[in-house]
């Protein structure tokens, strides 16, 4: 499989229904909102349809995301079996050979990876090639790490068992480090968007159950201050999102 090809198993990976489910929520939930604040039809349709592509790339990339979590876990799962395989006495190309053999609901995202790297060893590709060959597929840093110290590693003769505990354990850490600071950055993340939610809240909430409290909304300077609160609100949810984007 090539790179291109593992990135369209990835999207699948995420599931078309599942995303397509959460477009539709999230989209819905966009024309209420227009609906409530202006109580046109034509303009909830507009902001919806504009808005669309937006919300079906961000939900896409979370999914991604989460899928690129996964397979990160899932591959560190492996080295450590891996390390107690190679302490056993056994080679790493029979480790690879045992994780082929496991059930797929064992490793659903790699299982189908290592079978082929097992065919690739049965024709005698070297062990070193073929996990740069799963490298280049999974295109992932964890996967490119473990291949590049192999590369450099096996001809050089290093100790595999020691080896592939380090590689194992430092993934671990990393995880364990990422999934920390996730947990930090996550506070005031999730606190911008509760305080950018409230307004519209209370909006829908006055319009469903006082309407004529909110008549004055609907014409003159109190739809023109609607409108001015309805950009500022859009631009700091765009610019909160942007802020919360810290990269580590």
């Amino acid at each position: 499989m090539t790179k291109r090809g593992f990135r369209k198993k990835k999207i699948r990976k995420c599931a078309y229904i599942p995303l397509a489910l959460l477009v539709a929520c999230a989209l819905c939930c966009i024309y209420l909102c227009m609906w409530s604040f202006f109580r046109n039809l034509w303009l909830g349709v507009l902001v919806t349809v504009l808005t669309g592509p937006f919300v079906c790339w961000k939900i896409r990339k979370g999914l991604i995301a989460r899928f690129d979590r996964r397979l990160e876990k899932e591959f560190a799962d492996i080295l450590v079996v891996f390390s107690g395989s190679l302490t056993a006495g056994l080679s790493l190309n029979q480790c690879v050979r045992d994780i082929a053999e496991q059930p797929p609901g064992e490793y659903p995202l790699l299982s189908k990876e290592f079978a082929r790297m097992e065919q690739l060893l049965r024709l005698n590709w070297p062990v070193e090639r073929v996990f740069e060959e799963l490298a280049d597929r999974c295109d992932h840093p964890d996967i490119k790490l473990f291949s590049t110290v192999l590369l450099a590693g096996i001809p050089a003769g290093v100790n595999l068992v020691e080896l592939v505990r380090q590689v194992a354990a430092t993934l671990r850490m990393k995880q364990d480090t990422e999934a920390e600071i996730t947990r930090i950055l996550n506070l005031p993340k999730y606190n911008h968007r509760i305080i950018m939610a409230m307004p519209v809240v209370s909006v829908i909430t006055i319009r469903w159950m006082a309407p004529s409290y909110a008549a004055g909304l609907e014409t003159g300077l109190g739809l023109i201050l609607l409108i001015g609160a309805c950009v500022l609100l859009g631009l700091a949810i765009l610019l909160g999102e942007f802020l919360g984007r810290i990269r580590y």
